[in-house]
Formats: C-alpha cells, sequence, structure tokens
C-alpha cells in the first residue's frame, strides 16, 4: 500500500463514514417515500408532478445510481439480499466522498 494511501487511511474518521454509509440509502428510501406518498401523475385525474415531487426524486435518484450501476454488473438484482447489499455500496461511496472532501478540506488547511 501507497503512502499516500496509509496516509488517507489514518485521516479517516470510521464513525462518520459509517453515519453516512447507513444514511445516505435511507436518505434516499425516505426521498422515494415521500414521493410515492404524493400519487401518480399518470393516472385520472392528471394531477402533474410538483417542482418538489421531482426534487425529491431527481435527489433519490442521484443518490442510488451506485447501486444501479452495480446491479447492472451483477444481473441478478432482485434478490432482497442482495439489493440491501448494493444500498449500501451505495451509501458506502457517497460515504467515502464526503471522506475525501473532508480530509481535501483539511489538507489545505495544515
Amino acid at each position: 500500500m501507497s503512502s499516500t494511501s496509509r496516509e488517507m487511511l489514518r485521516r479517516v474518521r470510521w464513525p462518520r463514514l459509517a453515519t453516512v454509509t447507513v444514511l445516505a440509502p435511507g436518505a434516499a428510501i425516505l426521498l422515494f417515500i415521500i414521493v410515492a406518498a404524493q400519487g401518480d401523475p399518470d393516472l385520472p385525474p392528471y394531477i402533474p408532478a410538483t417542482p418538489a415531487e421531482r426534487l425529491c426524486s431527481t435527489v433519490a435518484a442521484v443518490i442510488v445510481w451506485p447501486a444501479v450501476a452495480a446491479g447492472r454488473w451483477w444481473r441478478d438484482g432482485n434478490h432482497t439480499l442482495v439489493m440491501w447489499t448494493l444500498f449500501l455500496v451505495s451509501g458506502l461511496f457517497w460515504a467515502l466522498l464526503v471522506e475525501l472532501l473532508f480530509i481535501a478540506k483539511n489538507a489545505r488547511k495544515a
């Protein structure tokens, strides 16, 4: 392992990484529930989607895109265990991205 990787692993705050890993997919699921509770705009009386609905569904789709990409690779993404694993992989992706941003921000200060 290179010294740069070792240094990054030393700087990672593991509780924050674990928290974001769990909360990111949870936030996506909550946003999908909010959108699903609004009703279907394709059914009568054909009420168009509100801007808030579109925003929630777009943000949720962005949050879970790593899970969708990994599901395309595994092809058997219809199993419950695989989907929950993919949600955690998606959360881990965003947690690592957040952690890298914090490390970069703190590295500039030093």
